[in-house]
């Protein structure tokens, strides 16, 4: 049987008594919220407390006999099913019963939505007041232009159908004949979607509560440009609901500088259509369903186009991903006739190289499988005066076939080069890489005795690539 949560146990004791309304603490003293003030009523909403949660209360230090009665309007049971009403309220941002007010307070993400909220739970048969709706709602930012000589403009597609995906992008061009620095917060983007004939806010400017408290610094020399990935948005508003035909303009301003009055850029807005499409064979579900390395399975999701549509470009490192890819699409019932797979094979440790090498492996255990740290070191200092500028660390874990199960980089990555130099001296401490016993799709490495070839890859100045190689170590996964 399913464990009850604060909520609903406090709504039970209501079910025993139905005077009772909450409880919660404040100043080191229990408050008990009753909506009968009659001695005989409060007697019942603490003896069923007690009776509930009177373990938990008494390791605390509270008795019946210290209580507090705070008078409400509403007992649990009425709080929990407004809470559950509002949950079904589309759009909602944060749905919480707050007992020392007794009431249900209810997030949304834009006023049009609290404007309709009243007529949604009057229908549900709700007291009125019970559920109390409000924001936060964000704006564009307002500010000075930054003063700095730049250019920006929004890159959009001028149409897309329903089901697919919007990707817009902030280029930001530098003008000037000297470096712009950029330095901004992460949730320095604003976006805002308006229908172009009414007006109405149909992507409202996001709460921007998963921020985190970072900066972030942009240098453009003279002359060149600076793409910000805005979003890829689904084109469905906060309540789930898929765009209509017709006619949007989209909005985007970012916010430079980390004092507490930023400089903006704001591209001028750009329009866009909405095609009549099916969400159900768009890409949208796809790109959702695959995005963000779910499913344990090595692959990364990029949208292209093929004859004016729009298709899921899947990246994969071999076959063994990609079925495992098409399986979970099968499953999902998903359709696969937008999906292109492309393969993006690690790159292959030669066995000869022009320098050595020392390769060192750490092991520890983790829920699932193994892990495995590798450090590999080399001497720079010659490979650097003869023109290395680009380093980068392989390791690949092959099997008893040859096949290169993985290794470092992992995938997806970023390509893993780094400068050979660290500011003026050569970089002198060890490159490391990690693997996790497990394949390209997920599953675990059978029992066996694996080999670890590694190297440093060198780019020259000239382009070409020279190699650092440690001696072939066995690696042996019980």
């Amino acid at each position: 049987m399913a464990r009850l949560n604060l909520d609903q146990r406090n709504a039970e004791i209501a079910r025993r008594a139905s005077a009772y309304g909450g409880m919660y603490t404040e100043n080191g003293r229990l408050h008990v919220v009753v909506t009968s003030m009659i001695p005989f009523d409060q007697a019942a909403a603490v003896r069923e407390l007690f009776t509930v949660l009177g373990r938990d209360l008494r390791a605390r230090g509270f008795t019946p006999e210290s209580v507090v009665f705070v008078p409400g309007e509403f007992n649990a049971l009425d709080l929990l099913r407004a809470k559950e009403a509002a949950l079904r309220f589309d759009g909602w941002m944060s749905v919480d019963i707050d007992a020392a007010v007794n009431r249900v307070f209810l997030a949304v993400q834009f006023p049009e939505m609290e404007a309709v909220a009243p007529a949604f739970f009057a229908e549900q048969g709700l007291p009125e007041g019970i559920v109390v709706t409000s924001g936060p709602y964000r704006s564009l930012h307002v500010g000075p232009e930054l003063r700095e000589p730049h250019q920006a403009r929004l890159v959009l597609p001028a149409r897309i159908a329903q089901g697919d995906v919007l990707p817009i992008t902030l280029e930001v061009t530098n003008t000037g004949h000297e470096p712009l620095r950029l330095a901004f917060g992460a949730c320095a983007l604003r976006m805002e979607v308006r229908h172009a004939q009414t007006g109405e806010v149909v992507r409202p400017v996001s709460s921007e509560e998963a921020c985190e408290d970072s900066a972030v610094i942009r240098v453009l020399p003279p002359r060149t440009a600076l793409p910000f990935v805005v979003q890829e948005w689904n084109l469905q508003t906060p309540r789930g609901r898929v765009l209509p035909p017709g006619r949007y303009v989209v909005a985007v301003t970012l916010a430079v500088g980390t004092g507490p009055a930023p400089e903006v850029i704001q591209p001028p807005p750009q329009a866009f259509e909405v095609l009549p499409g099916d969400p159900r064979t768009g890409t949208a579900q796809v790109k959702d369903m695959l995005g963000g390395g779910r499913h344990g399975i090595d692959h990364s999701v990029l949208l292209g186009q093929e004859g004016g549509r729009q298709v899921v470009i899947v990246i994969v490192p071999d076959a063994r991903a990609e079925t495992a890819l098409r399986q979970v699409l099968m499953d999902r019932g998903v359709p696969a006739d937008r999906v292109r797979f492309q393969h993006l094979r690690a790159v292959r440790v030669p066995g000869s190289g022009v320098g050595e090498a020392t390769l060192s492996l750490t092991t520890w255990p983790s829920p699932g499988a193994r892990q495995h740290r590798f450090s590999l070191e080399a001497d720079l200092t010659p490979w650097v005066a003869r023109g290395a500028w680009r380093c980068q660390l392989v390791v690949n874990v092959l099997d008893a076939d040859g096949e290169i199960v993985s290794g470092s980089p992992g995938f997806p990555s970023s390509p893993g080069f780094r400068s050979c130099r660290e500011g003026p001296d050569v970089r002198a401490f060890p490159w490391r890489g990690n693997w996790v016993e497990r394949r390209s799709d997920g599953s675990a490495v059978p029992p066996g005795t694996y080999s670890i070839r590694a190297g440093l890859r060198l780019t020259m100045r000239d382009g070409t690539v020279q190699w650092l190689l440690a001696p072939p170590q066995p690696l042996v996964v019980p």
